[in-house]
């Protein structure tokens, strides 16, 4: 935080270039959040590590997805991000875009995202 009324950026986003494998770490004064994702052939592995918070996590020039998993749980796909930001975890693609978003609320959690 730079001034007294600053606001936490909540949900924190994201946006994610998958190509091979990268890695980030967001320092905060008072926080420290590590970044990792992993691109393959068909399957892109991400991880967070860092604090407590909601996510925006936006995936670019990707496919749509065949399933998308949060530690080991399918994420089922919703129509429309803005119809039920209440409920978390989310997926949608956004096929004119190509981009694939998912939110999520966690401190330590990994994502598993295959395609077809």
């Amino acid at each position: 935080m730079e001034y007294v009324e600053q606001k936490a950026f909540d949900p924190l986003t994201v946006e994610v270039y998958p190509c091979g494998k990268s890695e980030f770490v967001l320092q905060g004064d008072d926080e420290r959040t590590h970044l990792e994702c992993v691109k393959g052939k068909k399957r892109i592995d991400f991880a967070v590590d860092g604090k407590n918070r909601e996510y925006m996590l936006r995936f670019h020039d990707t496919k749509r997805p065949r399933s998308v998993q949060m530690n080991g749980n399918e994420i089922t796909p919703i129509s429309d991000m803005k119809d039920s930001k209440d409920r978390l975890p989310q997926v949608h693609y956004d096929e004119k875009a190509r981009m694939l978003h998912v939110r999520v609320k966690g401190q330590r959690f990994e994502l598993s995202i295959v395609f077809h």
